[in-house]
């Protein structure tokens, strides 16, 4: 299965801005991602375990004239900043930047397999073509952090635990399987009640237990 996901950003550290601005996107066609100065993606498989493969879009930006037909552009792993085996992702062979669009999306597939109980980290570059060239410094990098570790969700807080209880990893995946959520980031108090509450039946009518046993425990009511 696969799944979608849109992400816009940039490892800061692989670049810097000096002297971008001195750049002349007059002179030919410059292809860069829309953001600059932001922490590398991150991610667990762990979070969609329904999913063996994901889908990632980032968008990439258009520097210099539009483009009257679709032209293909380059994207490459950076090995020496890559750690991902080349099992762990799929890139296509021949990406294409529309016509008339300032700003696209390269997509490409991240695969669950065993290499990743410990996080993995992949590098992409723009790099030039008979067509483009790579836009300023600081927005030619690109890298994503992911692996199939268990881990606990930020919005898994103090308040959501009046709703779902502790945390576990099981708790977590059976929550996911019953409701198809996985983040429950600034959701409303009414709603969290109806996915717990949802969750709770789920749990009772499969007889789901913690993974030593213990009941598995949604404190609401």
């Amino acid at each position: 299965m696969s799944k979608y996901i849109l992400f816009f950003f940039l490892l800061a550290t692989l670049g810097s801005c000096k002297n971008d601005e001195l750049m002349d996107y007059n002179s030919g066609h410059f292809l860069q991602w829309t953001m600059a100065d932001s922490d590398s993606l991150k991610f667990s498989f762990s979070h969609y375990p329904e999913n063996d493969e994901l889908e990632v879009k980032l968008e990439l930006q258009l520097k210099g004239d539009l483009l009257k037909k679709a032209q293909s552009y380059r994207i490459e792993v950076v090995d020496s900043l890559t750690s991902a085996l080349p099992g762990n992702y799929r890139l296509p062979e021949n990406p294409l930047f529309r016509p008339e669009q300032v700003v696209d999306t390269f997509s490409f597939v991240l695969v669950k397999n065993d290499a990743l109980s410990a996080p993995v980290v992949l590098t992409l570059a723009i790099v030039t073509n008979d067509y483009f060239m790579p836009g300023m410094e600081a927005y030619r990098y690109a890298c994503i952090v992911f692996n199939n570790v268990p881990t606990k969700p930020l919005w898994w807080d103090d308040e959501m635990e009046r709703y779902l209880g502790t945390y576990s990893p099981l708790k977590y995946e059976q929550f996911i399987l019953c409701t198809k959520v996985n983040d429950l980031s600034g959701v409303d108090p009414v709603t969290l009640r109806k996915y717990a509450l949802e969750f709770k039946a789920y749990i009772a009518l499969n007889g789901i237990t913690e993974a030593n046993g213990d009941p598995m425990e949604i404190p609401i009511y």
